[in-house]
């Protein structure tokens, strides 16, 4: 059967050239606005597909399949 890992996206903050945004509380600090889908096609990019969004809130829901044990995984980073 299929294993899932998933990813839970929401932005803190958001101020000129500034955005912080927390990867399932783990938090990332851009010197960039990035739009919602400039983070979405970056995560896609990395094999995450967008599957919600929970709370009706901007907290995006992301899904993929497990590769690795879960005390192995870590939240994916932004290069852009």
């Amino acid at each position: 059967m299929q294993e899932w890992e998933y990813l839970f996206v929401q932005p803190l903050s958001s101020i000129t050239n500034v955005t912080r945004l927390a990867f399932n509380d783990e938090v990332e600090e851009r010197s960039a606005n990035l739009e919602e889908w400039q983070i979405a096609n970056e995560l896609g990019a990395q094999g995450w597909e967008l599957v919600g969004i929970r709370d009706g809130l901007y907290n995006l829901v992301f899904k993929r399949p497990r590769t690795k044990r879960p005390e192995e995984v870590q939240a994916p980073r932004l290069t852009s």
